[in-house]
């Protein structure tokens, strides 16, 4: 994305990300928002959260960054924090398996540097 092309995206944000967060929470009943980020979904930028309920349920929640409507609230789910290790068995000695090491991409250089999205994650 080019910088021209992400101001005018992000010129479109007229509702805050904390406002934001507290309209997602509320579309889901005694939801919990535990995660949230600013990003581009088919063209367009929404604010895209996790939320969990009373139940361990998750859900998906999209908020439109410009009217603050809800746009898409998805059906619930378990919620499994087995990607921090706090899952199954603790996360210890279960199906270990050597992954394969991560790369990064190679820096560039230039005055045009996209983010594509700003996130955050309530622990």
């Amino acid at each position: 994305m080019n910088i021209v092309t992400e101001q005018l995206l992000l010129s479109n944000v007229k509702v805050d990300f904390s406002t934001a967060a507290t309209t997602a929470g509320t579309a889901v009943s005694n939801g919990k928002v535990i995660g949230g980020s600013l990003t581009q979904m088919q063209g367009s930028l929404v604010y895209a959260f996790k939320v969990i309920d009373d139940k361990n349920m998750a859900y998906s929640v999209i908020v439109d960054p410009s009217t603050g409507t809800v746009l898409y609230t998805s059906p619930g789910h378990a919620f499994h924090m087995g990607g921090f290790g706090i899952g199954q068995n603790g996360g210890q000695g279960h199906n270990k398996q050597q992954s394969p090491p991560i790369s990064t991409p190679p820096a560039t250089t230039g005055s045009s540097v996209s983010q594509e999205s700003f996130s955050f994650f309530i622990v």
